[in-house]
């Protein structure tokens, strides 16, 4: 029924592979597989226990070999920086185009990090402004300022994140990038619903457009305004990264999909 509505999901042709894998029938799991190839997906069989009896079927062997990530290599990345605090738990990064310099955002000890001339440091007062989760980053460098979306839920400390079945705290805050003091702030008001402020973008005009991942809505920002709700999704879609292109275009990635506004 999943895949009626949606075929070109590689999430779910996954799983039709693998339950027609544990029912035996492997024509219906290679068939299946095969969608997910053609959808460009990739994904490392062995992990699924249900194909661990065709592993080793010639047919199978041949017909998945190209699914596998090895079959299509890419050239390694070179490392920038190895974070000095393996607890910081980053999220969100941002690349300042003017200094070079890079910001990552910790959501374990809410504060933003710099990372200048291979040197890292507290960026600014965000180690004592009592930041929330920082999760998204983003520049404007017309009005070089640094905006960082932070979050919360009201589970206890400790407890399990389960990013949408607990009331969560969701604000949105800028910097000064030359002084690195906060500048604004912006707290989402509760409307009885559960909210994940997700990622933020900001345009040229110095509007910023953020996502809300559990409700599929897309917010923004306007200069001297305050948030309100911009586009509500169709489908829901679990809205994550967001991005500006050009003008005119938001790139929104999605769970499965890019969605281009």
């Amino acid at each position: 029924e999943g895949l009626e509505d949606f075929p070109d999901s590689p999430h779910l042709n996954l799983g039709a592979a693998r339950a027609s894998a544990a029912a035996g029938d492997l024509t219906a799991c290679l068939e299946a597989l095969a969608r997910l190839e053609a959808l460009g997906g990739m994904v490392d069989l062995v992990v699924f226990e249900e194909f661990a009896p065709f592993l080793e079927d010639p047919e199978f062997k041949i017909q998945t070999a190209s699914l596998h990530p090895d079959a299509h290599p890419t050239s390694p990345p070179d490392t920038v920086h190895v974070l000095e605090d393996p607890t910081l738990w980053n999220e969100g990064i941002a690349w300042d185009l003017a200094t070079g310099d890079l910001f990552a955002g910790s959501v374990m000890h809410g504060k933003i990090v710099r990372l200048r001339g291979g040197v890292q440091e507290d960026f600014g007062t965000t180690a004592e402004d009592g930041l929330l989760e920082v999760i998204g980053l983003d520049i404007d460098e017309e009005r070089r300022h640094l905006w960082a979306v932070t979050g919360r839920d009201d589970a206890p400390e400790g407890a399990p994140h389960d990013f949408g079945e607990a009331p969560r705290a969701n604000e949105m805050v800028v910097y000064d990038l030359e002084t690195g003091e906060q500048v604004r702030k912006f707290t989402m008001a509760p409307d009885g619903r559960i909210h994940m402020w997700n990622d933020v973008t900001v345009a040229t005009d110095g509007t910023a457009f953020f996502t809300d991942m559990t409700v599929g809505e897309i917010w923004r920002i306007p200069p001297g305004g305050e948030p309100e709700v911009y586009l509500t999704l169709e489908n829901h879609n679990s809205p994550n990264g967001i991005v500006v292109g050009g003008e005119s275009l938001l790139y929104i990635a999605c769970l499965e999909e890019i969605l281009v506004v």
